[in-house]
């Protein structure tokens, strides 16, 4: 099994954090089943850029870091722009959410930030003391389990779902809220296109781990494997949201995602009694904690590269994982208040970045060291370049709705 999987799963561990628990609950709350094609025309609209960056490392043994640098120093400069993002702001954000829902789900009442200090030692000891092919096997266990109770916490839906059929498609209204919301999603679902530099670098470990017996179907299946999971447990927290906030009628607007989260729980809970809780509050748990070893294990990673150290230098992985660790910590201690501000950031710096990151990732598959059998095909190169185009076009409505100038 192990063999099989690798980066790909990985990946979905990494994109299945807020974005589905939190935004995909979201838009079935808010519009029932109706967004599903929605979510999935989202989702495949960044499945080339992801593709493109598994291929190209599994294949060449190389990160896109070694492309982009062939590609100048803007291209540098947004691969690092993106990872000290990710590696920073989006990990407090994960961690802050992971430590809300620990809390909710066990009923401590400690503070938060001694919680998400108890998960970053956690993450920090099996990062360090086991290395990569442990953390490749715990994620991958990771996946499948949370893909499992995930599937049940909204199989215990279904009936309702189809009972409720004509109720629980209701139209859309394209307004300019409903507009910003759709925008909000393509942003983050099922990841920023920056995630694509932490699957690279999965993707070259794999390949210099398993050499020739990684093959080229091998890492396809990998991929396509994984990515389709993010897609599952999108529909299964859609349908979740659809059944126990929408047809109840039920507003659980809140800016914070960990209120969001105890009151899905709360209302799961109510409907299907108190022993389902472990059910969804477990894969919640499990979601937003391989998310969190993910970012801890992947920005490391990049960052030793990129400050031109050996991939084989445990030590500078770990410094930059302590430097990771005190960084969210910070974050969260002196900003915590304000940290709608460093999300507003990340989210722009998302969007300013999608486009470029998808041209970048395609011509690094088209690298003349890529063998003609993994290239891309021209469906997914046109695929590719209507993806950057309407990335585009999302960033510029979305800026122009941040400052104003919309409306």
């Amino acid at each position: 099994m192990f063999l099989k999987f690798g980066p790909g799963v990985i990946f979905a561990a990494n994109a299945v954090g807020v974005s589905h628990l939190v935004q995909s609950t979201r838009a079935g709350a808010g519009y029932g089943l109706s967004l599903l094609l929605l979510i999935f025309l989202i989702t495949a609209l960044k499945y080339p850029l992801f593709r493109f960056a598994s291929t190209y490392s599994a294949v060449s043994g190389k990160t896109l870091l070694d492309a982009y640098r062939k590609d100048g120093h803007f291209a540098v400069f947004i691969l690092i722009l993106s990872v000290v993002i990710d590696m920073f702001i989006a990990t407090a954000a994960v961690s802050l959410v992971t430590a809300g829902i620990v809390k909710n789900v066990f009923g401590i009442d400690v503070s938060t930030l001694l919680v998400i200090t108890v998960l970053i030692l956690g993450a920090f000891f099996l990062l360090a003391a086991f290395g990569y092919s442990f953390f490749e096997k715990l994620v991958i266990c990771m996946v499948i389990l949370f893909t499992l109770m995930s599937i049940a916490a909204s199989g215990m839906a279904v009936p309702t779902a189809i009972r409720e059929s004509t109720n629980i498609m209701p139209d859309l209204n394209w307004s300019p809220a409903f507009i910003v919301f759709l925008i909000a999603m393509a942003g983050w679902m099922p990841t920023p296109p920056s995630a694509s530099f932490f699957l690279s670098a999965w993707s070259a470990k794999r390949r210099q781990k398993l050499k020739d017996q990684l093959t080229l179907k091998m890492i396809l299946f990998d991929f396509n494997f994984g990515f389709a999971l993010t897609l599952i447990i999108a529909f299964a927290f859609v349908l979740l949201g659809a059944v126990l906030l929408y047809l109840n009628n039920i507003n659980a607007e809140t800016d914070s995602a960990v209120s969001f989260a105890a009151i899905l729980m709360s209302l799961f809970s109510e409907s299907y009694g108190s022993w389902a809780i472990p059910i969804v509050g477990g894969a919640a748990i499990v979601v937003m904690f391989s998310t969190m070893l993910t970012l801890f294990d992947g920005a490391p990673r990049v960052m030793r590269q990129l400050f031109g150290f050996s991939e084989t230098n445990k030590k500078a992985f770990l410094g930059f994982l302590i430097l990771q660790a005190i960084g969210v910590i910070s974050i969260v201690y002196f900003f915590g208040s304000s940290f709608s501000t460093f999300i507003n950031f990340a989210t722009s710096t998302a969007f300013a970045t999608a486009p470029f990151i998808a041209i970048y990732n395609y011509r690094a598959i088209m690298n003349d060291d890529i063998p003609d059998e993994a290239k891309p095909r021209p469906y997914l190169r046109i695929w590719n370049f209507i993806s950057a185009g309407v990335l585009f076009v999302i960033g510029i409505y979305y800026f122009l709705n941040l400052f104003g100038v919309n409306g």
